[in-house]
Protein backbone atom coordinates (compact mmCIF):
# COMPACT_ATOMS: atom_id res chain seq x y z
CA UNK A 1 0.00 0.00 0.00
CA UNK A 2 2.21 2.36 -1.58
CA UNK A 3 -0.54 5.53 -1.51
CA UNK A 4 -1.75 6.76 1.36
CA UNK A 5 -4.69 9.24 1.47
CA UNK A 6 -5.47 9.20 5.25
CA UNK A 7 -3.48 12.10 5.84
CA UNK A 8 -4.71 11.66 9.72
CA UNK A 9 -3.70 8.39 10.11
CA UNK A 10 -0.60 6.32 9.32
CA UNK A 11 0.53 3.54 7.07
CA UNK A 12 1.68 1.98 10.79
CA UNK A 13 -1.32 2.49 12.24
CA UNK A 14 -3.16 0.83 9.73
CA UNK A 15 -1.32 -2.36 9.80
CA UNK A 16 -1.93 -2.31 13.58
CA UNK A 17 -5.78 -2.07 13.22
CA UNK A 18 -5.27 -4.27 10.03
CA UNK A 19 -4.24 -6.51 12.98
CA UNK A 20 -6.17 -6.16 15.46
CA UNK A 21 -8.90 -6.68 13.13
CA UNK A 22 -7.25 -9.93 11.92
CA UNK A 23 -6.90 -11.00 15.23
CA UNK A 24 -10.61 -10.89 16.77
CA UNK A 25 -11.87 -12.08 13.02
CA UNK A 26 -9.45 -15.45 14.12
CA UNK A 27 -10.53 -15.77 17.51
CA UNK A 28 -14.21 -15.78 16.74
CA UNK A 29 -13.73 -18.58 13.75
CA UNK A 30 -11.79 -19.99 16.97
CA UNK A 31 -14.68 -19.99 18.96
CA UNK A 32 -16.94 -21.79 16.66
CA UNK A 33 -14.77 -24.11 15.86
CA UNK A 34 -12.40 -23.03 13.07
CA UNK A 35 -9.01 -22.95 13.33
CA UNK A 36 -8.01 -22.82 10.12
CA UNK A 37 -6.93 -19.05 10.23
CA UNK A 38 -3.18 -18.34 10.70
CA UNK A 39 -2.01 -15.83 13.65
CA UNK A 40 -1.03 -12.31 11.73
CA UNK A 41 2.50 -13.32 11.90
CA UNK A 42 2.12 -15.96 9.90
CA UNK A 43 -0.58 -14.71 7.43
CA UNK A 44 -0.07 -14.46 3.74
CA UNK A 45 0.53 -11.39 2.15
CA UNK A 46 -2.62 -11.52 0.31
CA UNK A 47 -4.41 -11.67 3.48
CA UNK A 48 -2.88 -9.00 5.19
CA UNK A 49 -3.67 -6.49 2.25
CA UNK A 50 -7.49 -7.84 2.52
CA UNK A 51 -7.34 -6.46 6.07
CA UNK A 52 -5.22 -3.32 5.23
CA UNK A 53 -7.63 -2.82 2.35
CA UNK A 54 -10.41 -3.01 4.91
CA UNK A 55 -9.65 -0.67 7.24
CA UNK A 56 -9.11 1.52 4.43
CA UNK A 57 -12.43 1.18 2.94
CA UNK A 58 -14.22 1.85 6.60
CA UNK A 59 -11.80 5.00 7.05
CA UNK A 60 -13.13 6.44 4.21
CA UNK A 61 -16.42 5.06 4.73
CA UNK A 62 -17.09 5.45 8.35
CA UNK A 63 -20.70 4.95 8.70
CA UNK A 64 -20.57 2.25 5.94
CA UNK A 65 -22.55 -0.79 6.65
CA UNK A 66 -21.98 -4.60 7.45
CA UNK A 67 -23.21 -5.01 3.63
CA UNK A 68 -21.09 -2.22 2.20
CA UNK A 69 -18.08 -3.91 4.01
CA UNK A 70 -18.83 -7.28 3.01
CA UNK A 71 -19.02 -6.43 -1.04
CA UNK A 72 -16.07 -4.30 -0.80
CA UNK A 73 -14.47 -7.92 0.79
CA UNK A 74 -16.24 -9.63 -1.58
CA UNK A 75 -15.33 -7.76 -5.12
CA UNK A 76 -11.56 -7.65 -3.78
CA UNK A 77 -11.59 -11.48 -3.78
CA UNK A 78 -13.37 -11.88 -6.53
CA UNK A 79 -11.30 -9.38 -8.93
CA UNK A 80 -8.39 -11.35 -7.92
CA UNK A 81 -10.02 -14.41 -9.12
CA UNK A 82 -11.64 -16.30 -5.63
CA UNK A 83 -14.60 -17.97 -6.47
CA UNK A 84 -17.36 -19.52 -3.88
CA UNK A 85 -16.55 -23.29 -3.34
CA UNK A 86 -19.49 -24.91 -0.70
CA UNK A 87 -22.15 -24.78 -3.41
CA UNK A 88 -20.00 -27.04 -6.01
CA UNK A 89 -18.81 -28.90 -3.00
CA UNK A 90 -22.07 -29.51 -1.38
CA UNK A 91 -23.30 -30.55 -4.94
CA UNK A 92 -20.82 -32.80 -5.40
CA UNK A 93 -21.37 -34.86 -2.05
CA UNK A 94 -25.36 -35.13 -2.73
CA UNK A 95 -24.16 -36.56 -6.21
CA UNK A 96 -22.05 -39.01 -4.71
CA UNK A 97 -24.28 -39.90 -1.90
CA UNK A 98 -27.52 -39.95 -4.00
CA UNK A 99 -27.73 -43.65 -4.27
Amino acid sequence: MSNNKHRYITLNEIEKIAKVCHEVNRAFCRSLGDTSQPCWDDAPDWQKSSARKGVCFLLDNPHGSPEATREHWLKEKTDNGWKYGPDALFAAVVEAMRD
